[in-house]
């Protein structure tokens, strides 16, 4: 996959330009508006940001969640 601006990239994504731009900061990519380019290098950064931090959430959502379910299925039996 080729350099492509943070437009078409977050066309690519169908997610809102602003959107894409926020989470590339977040992810320690600098891009000053929507016809920068980012590279592939950058993009795999960015992956690699949203699953960590989307993965954080999801085991702490998860872990409290699971027990409760568990629980009451026990002491339904």
């Amino acid at each position: 996959m080729a350099d492509v601006t943070v437009a078409q990239f977050a066309e690519v994504l169908k997610v809102p330009v602003e959107k894409l731009i926020t989470q590339l900061a977040q992810a320690g990519i600098e891009v000053s508006g929507p016809n920068d380019r980012i590279s592939d290098d950058a993009k795999l950064v960015l992956l690699t940001h949203l699953r960590r931090s989307h993965g954080q959430a999801e085991e702490a959502g998860s872990g409290a969640a699971a027990p409760q379910k568990k629980d009451h299925t026990d002491e339904t039996k």
